[in-house]
């Protein structure tokens, strides 16, 4: 396989990898990630910690068979109670892991890796890049209730025959092209947990990895992301979803130096969210509004907000 030896690295320097999967009600899905973390094909150690956030179906019960089958590679973390509604930090259950690591990466309960080489290729490609801060990779989209297929947006950006492509902060920004279960970044990089952020969110993350150094997405097909109304961002209405993101991308333009990058970002997701207030359920006048002026004070442009304002 092209990606794998692309440098030799002494057994003794082998990186270790943390990968963090949490998972709640994921009775239907969990075995599919624990199956792709145990098939994974590596030179160095790495361990999948499951954090399961008090699921109330039989979530927990299949964890514990996989770590009791596979101790060296599953490792199940059971909250006490549901960590999401009190909103409290579920990280020092899982420290001593984090502490351990080279790298960490991510797969949520309802995704799961398709490739056994996923962590070799990716931690090869970054140990031979030092300059590298992030890798991610293609992906297929399952929409779970239709049993239907999509393939990722990469297409934008790779070509047949490249083996990587550079991600840069603009392109990351005007193509979403990653998810989570594709991605290893590497630990120590600053990653503006810091700031403050009303919650910190996957778009937070990335942001700070590319601008701390290179992402690139590998042109390789190592996972599927489900789409299911059970899961979080199935369940958020559109136009919360909008709200949500103009959050966001208004945070990262605040605390982030007020870049040329971020205030395109920032117009690009309130022009979004402007039309999401006007045509879907749940829309506001008044947040519509404060969209709107928020855009005028950015662009100063009277004649766009009087169009935004009523048509």
């Amino acid at each position: 396989n092209r990606y794998i030896l692309i440098m030799e690295v002494p057994k003794k320097d082998r990186p270790f990898v943390f990968v963090r999967c949490l998972t709640y009600n994921h009775e239907k899905y969990i075995e599919d990630a624990l199956k792709g973390f145990v098939m994974q094909k590596t030179d160095f150690p790495f361990l999948a910690v499951v954090i399961d956030d008090c699921s109330t179906d039989g979530t927990a019960d299949i964890v514990r068979r996989y770590e009791a089958q596979y101790p060296d590679i599953i490792k199940g973390i059971y909250l006490p109670h549901n960590f999401r509604q009190t909103r409290e930090d579920k990280r020092p259950y899982y420290q001593e892991y984090v502490d351990k690591a080279t790298y960490w990466a991510e797969c949520e309960g309802d995704d799961y890796w398709t490739d056994p080489y996923k962590l070799q290729k990716q931690v090869d490609f970054m140990e031979a890049h030092p300059e590298c801060t992030v890798t991610f990779h293609r992906y297929d989209i399952l929409q779970q209730e239709e049993q239907k297929w999509r393939k990722d947006r990469c297409g934008v950006y790779l070509q047949q025959n490249q083996d990587f492509v550079e991600l840069t902060l603009p392109m990351y920004f005007e193509n979403w092209v990653t998810q989570p279960c594709t991605m290893i970044y590497r630990k120590g990089t600053y990653l503006g947990q810091d700031k403050p952020y009303h919650g910190y969110k996957d778009q937070h993350l990335i942001y700070h990895l590319l601008n701390e150094g290179k992402g690139f997405i590998l042109n390789f097909n190592g996972a599927v992301y489900r789409e299911n109304r059970g899961g979080i961002h199935g369940r958020t209405p559109v136009i919360q979803q909008s709200r949500l993101a103009v959050q966001v991308a208004q945070e990262l333009y605040q605390y982030n130096g007020k870049t040329a990058v971020l205030k395109k970002n920032l117009i690009q997701t309130l022009d979004w969210a402007i039309e999401c207030e006007k045509r879907c359920d749940g829309g506001s006048k008044r947040v519509l509004c404060s969209f709107v002026i928020q855009r005028f004070l950015l662009v100063k442009s009277i004649r766009r907000m009087i169009r935004q304002l009523w048509l």
